[in-house]
């Protein structure tokens, strides 16, 4: 909450609400058929650019609608705006489900902020994905996909390798792959717009890859199984210990066994 008044100048507001919003992980927006003021010099509403203000950050939004108040239409043009990664939308929930809502989000935020707490050391973790899934392949099919999970890995603090964007040899490809499964901590194993073939290729190279590593095995590793949702794809649920299946929209939560997994075994290895 604002420690006082926010400034009715326009320049004011802006750097109030930005400063306090670069120390939280969550936004807590309550709106209804309120519009709100529109300081002198913008063409928003001061609770549109508070919104604004969070998904700019980015941090993880929830808007609360208050029951039997839709939403003011400037203010829901401005949700609309943008992406909606990390975004949770309550309309006709009770103030008790908003309390559940934000006591989960931070559970999981809080659980995420302290297994990459600043100073430490941060994971290296090896995205593996096909050129047709590559997030900085712009003619690739799936690469909105891919960078929107990239993006999200990266402002969590993890170091993502990608397979090379440049077309290799294939005896140089493989090396560059097998030198980078060595040095990373995590590997997921990203299965969208790829072939079958593709993927059980780099599955086994993953499970022949434990033997080689001179420390341990990697403290995750994770399947990734992303758009299109084909049949072929649930067979393989079983062969990680981790599976991811987002075929919609990217939604953070998705990820929650990933983390939860690394927290676990941070803590076995600390004790």
């Amino acid at each position: 909450m604002p420690t006082s008044a926010l400034p009715n100048s326009s320049a004011d507001f802006r750097s109030v609400v930005k400063a306090a919003l670069s120390k939280c992980i969550l936004s807590v927006n309550l709106v209804s058929t309120q519009r709100g003021l529109i300081l002198e010099g913008e063409e928003k509403s001061v609770i549109a650019l508070q919104y604004e203000f969070a998904q700019l950050q980015p941090v993880d939004r929830i808007v609360w609608v208050a029951p039997g108040s839709p939403i003011h239409p400037a203010v829901q043009s401005a949700i609309k705006q943008g992406t909606q990664q990390g975004l949770e939308c309550l309309e006709g929930r009770s103030l008790e489900d908003l309390k559940e809502v934000i006591e989960a989000k931070l559970k999981r935020l809080r659980g995420e902020a302290s297994l990459l707490k600043e100073g430490s050391d941060k994971i290296n973790l090896y995205m593996v994905c096909d050129r047709k899934d590559h997030p900085y392949l712009e003619d690739s099919q799936g690469c909105e996909r891919a960078l929107k999970l990239k993006s999200y890995l990266d402002s969590k603090g993890f170091v993502v390798w990608l397979p090379p964007v440049n077309q290799m040899e294939e005896k140089q490809r493989r090396k560059d792959h097998r030198e980078t499964l060595k040095l990373s901590d995590a590997v997921l194993l990203y299965w969208g717009a790829a072939d079958e073939a593709w993927f059980r290729e780099n599955l086994r190279e993953l499970i022949k890859a434990r033997t080689s590593r001179s420390s341990s095995r990697h403290l995750a590793e994770v399947i990734y199984i992303g758009s299109p949702p084909l049949r072929e794809k649930l067979q393989y649920r079983n062969q990680l210990d981790l599976v991811v299946e987002q075929v919609g929209d990217f939604q953070p939560e998705t990820l929650t066994p990933l983390f939860e997994r690394l927290r676990k075994t941070d803590q076995t290895s600390s004790s």
